[in-house]
């Protein structure tokens, strides 16, 4: 229950995303647009239900890993668990503070090689970091 909440967080708290340094940007002239980020933590707070809240550290293996890829007005999101793989690939609306898809908004900001966005989600507030390859 808890890969399948974090991968839905997954879904729809990172949309938001920007690329790493000031001068970086991708083809559509926004820097997040064809960047990598994995995934490395994440903090549910303030649930409705409080058995929600809860918070984790992650380290990106071969067997176990989650990474978003923007490019192309897609958002690309890699989950493997156990060495198995699941892709879910969605159209993304994103401005320099924000992005979206599925009708829900997450804020962002980018320091260095580090994303952090926020969003609520199942009745949550939820924080995740990403680390960017680029």
């Amino acid at each position: 229950m808890k890969k399948t909440l974090l991968f839905l967080s997954l879904i729809v708290g990172l949309f938001v995303f920007e690329s790493c340094g000031d001068d970086d940007s991708g083809p559509s002239g926004l820097a997040l647009e064809g960047t990598l980020w994995t995934q490395i933590s994440f903090n549910y707070t303030s649930c409705d239900n409080p058995d929600n809240n809860g918070s984790g550290t992650l380290v990106c293996t071969p067997q176990n890993c989650i990474t978003a890829l923007f490019e192309n007005g897609t958002v690309t999101y890699t989950e493997v668990e156990d060495g198995d793989s699941s892709v879910l690939t969605l159209p993304v609306s994103i401005t320099p503070t924000s992005f979206s898809a599925f009708g829900q908004t997450a804020t962002y900001a980018i320091v260095g090689d580090t994303l952090t966005a926020s969003s609520e989600f199942d009745g949550c507030d939820l924080v995740e970091v990403y680390v960017g390859s680029n």
